[in-house]
């Protein structure tokens, strides 16, 4: 006899999920299309940004492979 999944609720969100919604200023970058993310031209590199850089049109601030 095959196995039965039995339905179950999903956890209840924790703490801590509760205490890291912050409100964020700034926009939103959205990708034309879906892959893989890269903050640096290489692993040896830096960033091309970092979290609270101001950046301008035009400016590089990842890869999308």
């Amino acid at each position: 006899m095959p196995p039965i999944a039995i339905p179950q609720a999903a956890p209840a969100p924790s703490a801590f999920a509760a205490e890291k919604a912050e409100a964020v200023s700034g926009k939103i970058i959205t990708s034309p299309i879906v892959g893989t993310f890269y903050s640096s031209p290489s692993p040896e590199k830096p960033a091309f940004v970092n979290v609270g850089d101001n950046v301008n049109a035009g400016d590089v601030v990842c890869i999308i492979e």
